[in-house]
């Protein structure tokens, strides 16, 4: 339970960290998540242009 707590404090600082960068070179992406293959994947999803970065 303790290790959920810290991996999802460490996702959120990350994000927030990410979005106050300057560059603004992922504006209107979405952020997802991803555990379906076994290791956890990061998606950004550009929903003008519907493209995905890894």
């Amino acid at each position: 339970m303790r290790m959920w707590r810290i991996l999802i404090l460490l996702a959120l600082t990350v994000a927030t960290l990410s979005s106050c960068s300057q560059s603004n070179q992922h504006s209107g992406g979405l952020l997802v998540s991803s555990n379906l293959t076994g290791d956890w994947e990061v998606f950004i999803v550009d929903m003008e242009d519907s493209l995905a970065q890894q």
